[in-house]
């Protein structure tokens, strides 16, 4: 296959591991980027402290999934089951890693999600989220079992002609290849260059490659979830300089999808 890392300088990896069943697809994703581009893996997994902040409350209760009985929510509880998920997390991650011979770390941060995972983010070159819910340290899928990246859909990448598009759109291009998927380049209307000149760029680029996609228009940033819904997509990369979604929306994005989302830096 063309060799596309002439755009893309990529050291060091982040993958923010929450406790749903779809970070293992963000960890595959992270994983094979990593071991493709030869670069460091770092995981990291966030203790919600606004989750330990109610536990702390003297009136909050727990109900039992599959019970119904209702108990009250010990702050120790909470942390013991923090602490389980960030080991059966780290265990997830160094079995990916040490499969595809990619050096790693893990670390454990507390806060809130997204603020946490951004500030680590500014350390690294790529940033994989899995998917996020009000649910994330509730539930842990083991190492084996959830929702994995199925072969051969679409990898959806957004290019909007800033500085890390070209970034963007190689590691969506790496992406693809490892998925053996299509890929799909959305061109946004409202970005400041004029969406045919977009597509040109795009295009002029991927000759270089030797590679081909299928292009898309995106009317409006907020179109992203329904067009990776649309496209059955197993990944959305953004170009984490053009991009610049406040945190809320960033947030409103990753919970709206049921795949991993790259930032290029």
């Amino acid at each position: 296959m063309p060799e596309t890392s002439t755009e893309l300088a990529i050291k060091r990896v982040l993958v923010a591991l929450d406790a749903s069943a779809h970070s293992l697809s963000a960890l595959d994703a992270a994983t094979g980027l990593a071991a493709r581009l030869h670069a460091e893996l770092l995981g990291l997994f966030v203790e919600d402290i606004d989750l330990l902040r109610l536990a702390a409350l003297p009136f909050a209760r727990e109900v039992g999934f599959l019970s119904g009985a209702e108990r009250p929510l010990a702050s120790g509880d909470i942390e013991r089951l923090l602490r389980t998920q960030a080991a059966d997390i780290r265990h997830a991650l160094a079995l990916a890693a040490e499969r595809l011979q990619v050096p790693w770390s893990f670390q454990v941060a507390r806060g809130r999600f997204l603020q946490e995972v951004l500030a680590v983010a500014e350390q690294v070159d790529l940033l994989v989220f899995g998917k996020t819910d009000d649910h994330r340290h509730l539930e842990w899928t083991r190492p084996g079992a959830g929702a994995r990246t199925a072969p051969g859909q679409p990898v959806l990448v957004l290019f909007d002609g800033s500085p890390a598009a070209l970034r963007a759109l190689a590691a969506a291009t790496h992406l693809a290849q490892l998925a053996h998927g299509e890929l799909v380049i959305l061109i946004p209307q409202t970005a400041p260059e004029p969406p045919r000149k977009l597509r040109e760029i795009a295009a002029a680029w991927l000759r270089q490659q030797g590679l081909a996609a299928r292009f898309l228009s995106c009317p409006e940033i907020t179109h992203l979830a329904q067009a990776v819904r649309a496209e059955k997509g197993s990944a959305l990369v953004l170009p984490g300089e053009g991009l610049r979604l406040p945190p809320k929306d960033l947030h409103a994005l990753l919970a709206a999808l049921g795949c991993p989302v790259l930032l290029v830096r």
